[in-house]
């Protein structure tokens, strides 16, 4: 059901977990929301990590308009989220997506060249597995990978 909710709500849902939080762990995570926040989060939780353009005063938004409002938890400010994913899922990257700009800048600079000369490859070679045939190529000709003597 929440899940569904988020998805309609232009949610990328990025992870999902079932969870016991103990009271000291729910402390760490509300942090400053205090004690009502950390009764809210104490005990079986079902946990979303998800991304969305201003998706904390979004998921506020979401909150509010829930049958059950009290019983979802959301970070206020993207700050406080992603100390919590970061607390919670020590492995995860938490940084921001890219805007539009950055990400065509990052695309420009950095992958271009390769994915037209990959694409370029495909064209001419018209492999029968093509998406193979492209993760392959963009392993083998990756300028960053180390050389191999």
């Amino acid at each position: 059901e929440v899940r569904h909710s988020l998805y309609e709500g232009g949610f990328i849902v990025i992870r999902e977990e079932h969870r016991i939080i103990t009271n000291e762990v729910a402390h760490k995570i509300a942090g400053v929301d205090g004690p009502v926040a950390t009764h809210m989060i104490t005990g079986s939780c079902l946990i979303f990590v998800v991304a969305r353009t201003n998706a904390a005063e979004t998921l506020n938004a979401f909150r509010s308009s829930h049958p059950r409002p009290g019983a979802l938890y959301s970070c206020t400010k993207s700050v406080e989220a992603q100390r919590a994913v970061q607390f919670l899922f020590p492995k995860m990257i938490v940084d921001p997506i890219p805007s539009n700009p950055e990400a065509r800048d990052f695309i420009q600079s950095e992958l271009k060249s390769v994915i037209i000369d990959g694409l370029t490859e495909i064209a001419k070679q018209k492999p029968e597995n093509s998406i193979e045939f492209f993760a392959r190529y963009l392993l083998d000709h990756n300028p960053n990978s180390p050389p191999i003597s």
